[in-house]
């Protein structure tokens, strides 16, 4: 939202509402002039293809990795990506990441109970 908020900033003088650019985040849509909708798109796919870039150089291959998208950025990449090979899944929950470490945290816990009390 940052770097939306400077784009639009610097091309046109003014900034948006961090909900206006949520909402684009999460269903691609808004009620925006284009001047602003086309600089939020254009920064959200160059967010997917640095994405992209960052699973490239740590060698996954995107062709053929099943790869999952959680949380927040998975509309995002959903939405605004360009690669899909059909072994890209999207897991929309804003709140997943947050599930995940729940409940990886009792998982430990009741793992290593005797040892912590």
């Amino acid at each position: 939202m940052r770097i939306i908020n400077e784009e639009c900033n610097r091309q046109i003088g003014q900034e948006l509402e961090e909900n206006v650019i949520q909402q684009v985040m999460a269903t691609g849509e808004a009620a925006l002039p284009d001047k602003y909708m086309n600089i939020v798109k254009d920064c959200l796919r160059d967010f997917a293809q640095k994405a992209y870039n960052t699973l490239k150089e740590h060698g996954y291959n995107l062709d053929v990795i099943p790869i999952v998208f959680v949380g927040g950025g998975a509309a995002v990449m959903r939405l605004f990506g360009s690669h899909d090979s059909g072994n890209f899944r999207y897991i929309e929950d804003i709140k997943a990441n947050a599930k995940g470490y729940e409940q990886l945290g009792r998982v430990f816990l009741a793992k290593h109970r005797n040892q912590i009390g």
